[in-house]
């Protein structure tokens, strides 16, 4: 039974080391995509070339949206894990009310900060270079959308299978 005690143990700092990454991951998102934009906006005389950075905003919180589902189903895999095999009833009945009530308010929210890094992308080359992006540009945009909408509903849809 102290086995069982400590691995349930390990399964509990699991998940916590795994949400307390996730929120740092989608901390260091913001701070990197803000950083990304205002770095590509810098209307510098003569230098068109940080213009082009611009387009590592939207990548960059791909990146980090992949490596935060990543660690979202981590948590989620060991709840479900907790709600099916915990020696203790009440942990499995807060398991299961847990996976029938999740909060999506910080999953909805971080994945629509990442999408409006695109349309700031457009907006940004247009305020410095007085034009839109050229054709290259929206291919690697659209490119990047569909990549993130992809990571995006295969994670829920991934995390939907935890919670059954």
């Amino acid at each position: 039974m102290e086995k069982d005690d400590a691995f349930i143990e390990k399964i509990h700092k699991e998940m916590l080391q795994g949400q307390q990454m996730r929120m740092h991951l989608d901390v260091l998102k913001i701070s990197f995509v803000i950083a990304l934009l205002g770095l590509g906006s810098i209307k510098v005389k003569d230098i068109a070339s940080l213009c082009n950075s611009l387009y590592l905003a939207p990548l960059v919180a791909l990146l980090f949206d992949f490596m935060s589902a990543g660690h979202r189903l981590s948590v989620r895999r060991n709840g479900k894990f907790l709600r099916l095999y915990s020696p203790s009833e009440l942990e499995r009945t807060f398991e299961k009310f847990v996976g029938q009530n999740r909060d999506w308010f910080f999953r909805w929210g971080s994945f629509f900060f990442s999408i409006l890094s695109f349309p700031a992308v457009v907006l940004l080359i247009k305020a410095v270079t007085n034009d839109y992006p050229p054709k290259g540009g929206w291919v690697v945009l659209a490119l990047l959308l569909v990549l993130h909408l992809t990571v995006f509903l295969t994670s829920n849809h991934r995390v939907k299978s935890f919670d059954s």
